[in-house]
């Protein structure tokens, strides 16, 4: 009897880890990573083309990746304006890449380059999820795992590691989880040898977050924060800023940062605006009536507006602002969420001066502050085991879940290609949807945009390749027509085209690649919950 139990324990969670391999398989979109390369000009090839400087060159000097029409010059020295962080981080996985190109071969689209690199914001967002868990777990006995995970890779940055990879979000939530974790471990360890490494990385990790954006500068207080929800007795104990090992930190972290800032731009800056070569802020504050209630407004909309608001497609960060404003007025702990509440207005702000969603998924500039918000939901225990706010975060990251899985599935969640007035009223506005939500609710009524999903999937991709390796592509679209299915949709085409063209060893060398991490991921996390 022992035995069976032992066996059906063991079928079962290899059945739920064969879902989960499906799962994360069928969420990551082949549209950006179908390509032979990126391309200049944009934010992807500016991120990227610090990783292939890296990686490629083992240098900072752009000029052969660079055209100088296309580029800023900054001192005489072209560079991207893209921040160099999230190319440090994707550098050792572009690296193995190009290793891998020059033992096999130069595939034309989804070669070894891009399947590489793609994969790097993949293994940085389960990282993130993983560090959370493990932070959670130090706060919370008993969290709801299930809640905790939809609200984790509902938030919307799971886009940026699923589908348009090269972009900086997964980094800014892996190293603000990072930060958490550093910290939580830092006030409970009591073994000063391990307490004084964990000082030590602490500030290396802040410079690292900075590095991958340089305008998160609430990633300087993040500690203290942290430190502050533990508790008084916490604040008391856990006092970085005497400990030494925190300063030869601070020393190295300002030393690296000095450097990278002169080799990247030829000289040192921690000036966000003189990487942009532009000044936003400039005019925008004015002490007016008109402009108090324009940007209350705009903040309104930030949270509760159908362009991609916070409540609807981001429901932690929303929620984690609630909970920071109501604890402000009712905790004893005043100053740490008078921190917190700057920290999310510091983020907020730069929405509210841009006044777009930046041209993608979500309002993405937000998405760094996903760790700390998961982390006070389940921190405010009480809250999530109130009924309705229980049913509330369930139904709005599950909706936040097929928010992205619907992302430009059809006409009503795609993004404007023409000029058009945004939800802040900002006028000749390209890549922007101002019914977004309402429009996710029309897709799901649409048949065709079904289709889309699956066929805009690495693992549609991947059993189509099985199917055209066994069965000729004509015989199988002469079949799915019979079976009355409408495989005119572009996206399905398209497809079947680049499908073709790839070989199959790098549709198994990705899917083992994903099953390796979710692997460690899984076998970690539950041995922490025996």
């Amino acid at each position: 009897m022992a035995s069976f139990l032992l066996y059906y324990k063991n079928y079962k969670n290899n059945f739920h880890f064969l879902i989960l391999i499906f799962l994360v398989l069928f969420f990551i979109k082949t549209d950006y990573r179908f390509v032979s390369s990126i391309n200049c000009c944009g934010d992807d090839y500016d991120y990227f083309i610090h990783a292939v400087t890296i990686a490629t060159d083992f240098d900072l000097d752009y000029s052969n990746q660079l055209n100088e029409g296309s580029h800023i010059k900054y001192n005489g020295k072209i560079a991207p304006k893209g921040f160099i962080g999230s190319g440090i981080f994707a550098s050792p996985f572009l690296l193995i890449g190009n290793f891998l190109n020059e033992i096999f071969y130069k595939q034309s689209i989804f070669n070894f380059k891009i399947l590489m690199y793609s994969l790097s914001s993949i293994f940085y967002l389960l990282i993130s999820y993983w560090l959370l868990v493990k932070t959670i777990l130090k706060i919370n006995k008993n969290p709801d795992r299930i809640l905790l995970t939809l609200l984790f890779f509902g938030s919307g940055v799971s886009y940026y590691a699923f589908e348009r990879f090269s972009m900086t979000h997964v980094y800014e939530v892996f190293i603000s989880s990072l930060i958490i974790y550093l910290t939580t471990n830092y006030c409970f360890e009591e073994d000063y040898s391990k307490k004084n490494l964990l000082a030590f990385l602490i500030p290396l990790s802040i410079i690292l977050g900075i590095l991958v954006r340089w305008t998160n500068y609430y990633l300087f207080f993040l500690p203290w924060i942290v430190i502050g929800l533990l508790g008084k007795n916490r604040i008391k104990e856990n006092q970085i800023y005497k400990n030494k090992f925190a300063w030869i930190g601070i020393f190295i972290s300002i030393t690296v940062f000095s450097l990278l800032s002169k080799g990247v731009y030829g000289k040192v800056t921690f000036n966000p605006q003189f990487v942009y070569s532009d000044n936003r802020l400039e005019g925008f504050f004015r002490l007016s009536f008109d402009f108090i209630q324009t940007n209350l407004l705009n903040f309104w909309l930030i949270i509760f507006g159908q362009e991609f608001g916070l409540f609807w497609v981001s429901t932690v960060i929303a929620f984690g602002f609630f909970i920071t404003v109501v604890n402000f007025f009712y905790s004893k702990n005043k100053l740490t969420y008078l921190f917190l509440f700057l920290s999310y207005m510091q983020v907020i702000g730069t929405i509210l001066v841009w006044r777009t969603t930046a041209s993608s998924y979500g309002m993405r500039y937000a998405f760094s502050l996903i760790p700390i918000s998961l982390v006070l939901v389940f921190l405010n225990n009480k809250l999530t085991e109130i009924k309705i706010v229980k049913i509330s975060l369930y139904t709005l990251s599950i909706f936040g879940v097929i928010s992205v899985l619907f992302f430009e599935a059809d006409i009503n969640t795609q993004l404007s290609i023409e000029p058009i007035v945004n939800s802040f009223g900002t006028v000749d506005v390209r890549y922007s949807n101002p019914n977004y939500v309402s429009g996710v609710l029309k897709t799901l009524t649409n048949i065709d945009s079904y289709l889309s999903v699956i066929s805009r999937s690495f693992f549609g991709a991947l059993i189509l390749k099985l199917i055209t390796v066994f069965y000729n592509q004509n015989d199988f679209l002469i079949l799915l027509d019979k079976l009355r299915l409408p495989v005119q949709n572009e996206d399905f085409i398209s497809l079947m085209e680049k499908v073709k063209i790839i070989q199959v060893e790098n549709f198994i060398f990705f899917s083992v690649a994903i099953f390796l991490i979710l692997y460690f991921l899984v076998k970690n996390l539950s041995l922490n919950s025996e």
